[in-house]
């Protein structure tokens, strides 16, 4: 069995504040409704994942055990591939608990050719009572669940002075109880006239079978005015950034951006997915036809990202970056990996070509793998173009690289981290000493290797060439002996590896009142 004690104290732990940025009273008023709707995702994700917890909980666990398989929404530790945490439970499915245990994909593919809902990113796929699979969808499934959330973000909308979240809540209650998410999508992208925000329901994938599952998630959010402010001047740049991309133009349409916004917010609450992965930065929605009328919001969050930077990023660059290229890594540079990253997702094609099909069904399940490596390599040409028309310093740029070094050495558990690291590698953009076994940007070559990378995931996305992307992953995808050995390293040098949010006691003691 693991050792918990010692994998909670490699947990950051992420500050809550629901109070900074400072709130309007009618926003404080709001935010024990939002908090609660977001605690009623909690249990339908751990459905998703697990299944009844309560099978857990009624094992004899240590409190520290306990407490671990909480955090991982079941028995399985997430930063440690999926490691069994209980003895006995076996490996975690790859299709969790969206799809029976027993399911394979080719059945799956045949059922849905007379049931297309069991394709729906919001149902879970079940047996009758002969074998044979039919979809329950979500709302029905989570009912209980989905209607205390519904409940309060309509209270919430009832009491509210914005406009804005009158409607947005009022749109997103109402897709909490029928699992169609559009109209909220476009809700979520008109003027916001206030400091506070929820982004809940089923959202990113966590399907690891075939790709097409959602899973139930909430954070609430308070926005910060000044920081947001100061990212103003990227709004008007977007549809340049689209057409500079390396690619031919059928691969990169012209963009609608007329309600795209690039916003800093500090994270109050998390629920569900958001909890045990909380993310650094945030691109919605991800719903095609929302993105191509209205744009994409991009949200970075900033508690999240300095306590990540501070506790993780620090360390490893000290264990792993070559001394004089430490100085690279700063706040500064990842706040703005994070920016590009994000503003990234938005960008691209959101269709294929031949049979004007959105990108993530056809994909499937290395949609998730290709879409997070566009990002990460679409927000480092950026960087390159930008420096190349003098708006971005040589030092700047160096720092963002030797900063997205350290991202994909982070997540080396990751396909598309492990696909930039061999490639970028094989193109003699970073070195790697045999000896002390620190790695060394050299940015004379980056730009190169940024461009066929680009060049080659947003033609992978746009011609919807699955076996493409099979065939990348299958040959450059794979961590090689010395990425291995460094994974040694970290684990040997008790490194953090993920974080935990914590909400402050006098805020706890407010949602229990």
């Amino acid at each position: 069995m693991i050792n918990v004690t010692d994998r909670l104290r490699r947990l950051v732990p992420i500050p809550l504040n629901a109070h900074h940025p400072p709130l309007t009273d009618n926003e404080r008023e709001l935010l024990p409704w939002l908090v609660r709707a977001a605690q009623a995702m909690d249990r339908p994700y751990w459905e998703q994942e697990y299944g009844d917890p309560q099978t857990l909980w009624a094992m004899a666990l240590e409190a520290e055990t306990r407490e671990y398989v909480r955090i991982n929404y079941g028995p399985w530790d997430r930063l440690h591939e999926n490691e069994p945490i209980l003895d006995g439970v076996g490996g975690k499915p790859l299709g969790a608990n969206y799809y029976p245990a027993d399911m394979t994909p080719e059945e799956f593919e045949t059922a849905a050719l007379t049931d297309p809902t069991l394709k729906s990113p919001y149902t879970l796929v079940r047996r009758d009572a002969h074998g044979r699979l039919g979809a329950l969808p979500y709302h029905v499934a989570f009912q209980p669940h989905v209607q205390h959330a519904a409940t309060y973000l309509r209270q919430a909308a009832d009491h509210a002075q914005s406009r804005y979240l009158k409607n947005y809540l009022n749109a997103r209650a109402t897709a909490l109880l029928t699992d169609d998410y559009q109209a909220s999508d476009f809700a979520w992208m008109e003027p916001q006239d206030t400091a506070l925000d929820i982004l809940i329901g089923p959202m990113e994938i966590e399907d690891r079978l075939l790709g097409i599952k959602t899973a139930y998630s909430a954070s609430v959010l308070v926005k910060a005015q000044a920081a947001t402010a100061a990212l103003a001047h990227y709004k008007p740049l977007l549809p340049q950034f689209q057409a500079s991309l390396p690619v031919p133009d059928q691969y990169k349409p012209p963009l609608n951006n007329s309600a795209s916004e690039l916003q800093v917010y500090t994270l109050a609450y998390a629920a569900g997915l958001d909890a045990c992965n909380t993310p650094s930065g945030i691109a919605w929605p991800n719903d095609e036809v929302v993105q191509v009328q209205k744009g994409v919001r991009s949200l970075l969050v900033e508690n999240v990202l300095q306590a990540r930077f501070h506790a993780i990023f620090l360390p490893l660059a000290d264990l792993l970056i070559a001394p004089d290229q430490r100085q690279y890594v700063t706040h500064t540079a990842r706040f703005e990996f994070v920016l590009l990253h994000e503003l990234a997702h938005g960008l691209g094609i959101k269709y294929t070509l031949h049979e004007h099909q959105p990108v993530p069904p056809v994909l499937g399940d290395l949609n998730h793998a290709v879409e997070e490596g566009k990002a990460n390599l679409v927000g480092l040409w950026i960087a390159a173009q930008q420096h190349r028309a003098g708006h971005m310093s040589a030092e700047a740029v160096l720092a963002l690289y030797v900063t997205a070094l350290v991202a994909a050495l982070y997540n080396y558990d990751g396909r598309q981290s492990v696909l930039q690291l061999n490639v970028f590698k094989d193109a003699g953009a970073y070195s790697r000493d045999a000896t002390t076994g620190v790695y060394r940007v050299h940015p004379e070559h980056m730009p190169a290797a940024i461009e066929a990378l680009t060049n080659r995931l947003l033609r992978l996305q746009g011609d919807g060439d699955y076996q493409g992307a099979l065939a990348l992953f299958a040959e450059k995808g794979q961590p090689e002996e010395a990425l291995q050995s460094d994974i040694q390293r970290i684990e040997a040098a008790q490194l953090p590896l993920g974080s935990v949010c914590l909400a402050p006691p006098h805020f706890r003691a407010q949602l229990s009142s």
